[in-house]
């Protein structure tokens, strides 16, 4: 679903920016409740390719099934993903790239399931996952790329080895932010 965001693009279209962003307003409504009657929690949602430059998913559950954001672009605006559930699911960022966009997954659970931003490319932007918890969800940023902007994961709680970083190229321009690391009570 790529589109022209810049007015001055040859195929910029007046009023779909809106059309867009209400869209996914009644995508993240279906996305609340897994026990609601109109609920799309654990299906397959398919985002390849698409372009955001604004939205908000905020306080999804993604109980099961695949949803892809692969290939996608994040190029501007702000897209939130804030207060979610990850339990279960597996929800793909591979290849996608955030160049511009400020794109926030803080405050949210990463319990089960996988969540992949493996070969992504972080430009510029800032992509927080700050107030999170991290317990068994497997986070790959495997083979990503970050040469600007600043990913961040303030106060966040892990108790497992669950966020990867693998072969992944961190310039000087980019900014990695952890802490500061609450202490977890032993067993």
């Amino acid at each position: 679903m790529p589109y022209a965001t810049e007015t001055t693009d040859p195929g910029f279209r007046h009023g779909e920016r809106e059309v867009r962003l209400t869209i996914i307003r009644n995508i993240r409504d279906h996305l609340q409740d897994p026990n609601a009657d109109t609920t799309w929690c654990g299906l397959n949602l398919d985002f390849t390719g698409a372009t955001f430059d604004g939205g908000d998913f905020s306080g999804s559950m993604f109980s099961g099934g695949t949803v892809s954001f692969r290939g996608s672009t994040f190029s501007g605006g702000t897209v939130h993903f804030s207060h979610s559930t990850y339990s279960g699911s597996t929800v793909s960022f591979r290849t996608s790239m955030f160049s511009g966009a400020t794109v926030n997954f803080g405050d949210s659970t990463y319990s089960r399931g996988a969540i992949s931003f493996s070969g992504s490319m972080f430009y510029d932007g800032t992509v927080s996952f700050n107030r999170s918890w991290f317990s068994g969800a497997a986070v790959s940023f495997h083979d990503s790329t970050l040469s600007g902007g600043k990913v961040s994961f303030s106060d966040s709680t892990y108790d497992s080895d669950t966020v990867v970083f693998q072969d992944s190229h961190i310039q000087a321009s980019a900014t990695i932010h952890w802490g500061p690391f609450p202490v977890i009570p032993g067993p």
